[in-house]
């Protein structure tokens, strides 16, 4: 009954995720392809894996066209490539992808900063402080600080790239930040394991707070691109970015 109202969901399908977000006013194909993304955020799917069209077909109980189209879209997200002759894999990145990704990343949130500083809106600098109060309060070096800093760091990239009051700015810096959650979730969880980087981690993003609150936008980019470089270095220091080879075909 999902699949453009022709067939119905057998009794045995895996999917009652999907028939609960079917509700919401997307297309079918769209509900599939932020299913398959959540896969890919919680670690269940990894980089390199496959993305057989006739294996998620069963799985959701929907056509293998359907998934077929929830596959395009997301390669068009940037989160899922396809290979000729091979079929549609997770995105895998290698060292040289992982810089590349986060100067792209450094360059358009430092715009987004620069923005949100100089359009004056008290109530983004306000709340960006209040996040970077969060993740100081975080910072205790337990077992639960590094995904709620890892939160809280995402939630501050939102915060001023919506701020930024363009939104083309906002929709670049989306894509990006999911092509980089999408193969970074387990890095940049380990990347914060050590309290003395949290710590870091606040401190820039506390600059760029100052920056924003002071609608001073030079400083503000400024103080992006420093965070951005810090976040690189601790995501490349990781072990699996040392002497990578790049995953078969």
């Amino acid at each position: 009954m999902l699949d453009s109202m022709k067939t119905r969901t057998p009794p045995h399908s895996s999917s009652p995720a999907l028939r609960m977000a079917g509700t919401a006013a997307q297309s079918l194909s769209a509900t599939v392809a932020n299913l398959i993304h959540a896969d890919i955020l919680s670690g269940r799917l990894l980089a390199g894996d496959r993305l057989k069209e006739a294996h998620l077909a069963e799985k959701h109980a929907i056509s293998r066209a359907t998934i077929r189209e929830a596959l395009i879209s997301l390669e068009k997200s940037g989160v899922v490539e396809r290979i000729p002759g091979a079929g549609a894999r997770v995105v895998a990145f290698d060292r040289a992808d992982i810089e590349a990704l986060y100067e792209a990343r450094a360059g358009v949130l430092a715009l987004c900063a620069t923005a949100c500083a100089e359009r004056i809106v008290k109530s983004v600098a306000q709340r960006l402080t209040l996040l970077v109060r969060d993740m100081q309060a975080v910072d205790a070096s337990n077992d639960l600080s590094r995904e709620r800093h890892a939160e809280l760091a995402i939630r501050a990239q939102r915060l001023i790239s919506e701020g930024s009051g363009n939104r083309y700015l906002a929709e670049f810096h989306e894509q990006l930040l999911n092509m980089a959650l999408s193969r970074l979730v387990r890095q940049q969880g380990l990347a914060f394991h050590e309290a003395s980087r949290r710590a870091e981690s606040s401190r820039d993003w506390a600059r760029v707070a100052r920056a924003v609150d002071r609608r001073n936008g030079p400083a503000a980019a400024a103080a992006i691109h420093t965070l951005m470089a810090h976040s690189a270095e601790a995501v490349l220091s990781q072990p699996i970015y040392q002497d990578r080879a790049p995953p078969e075909e």
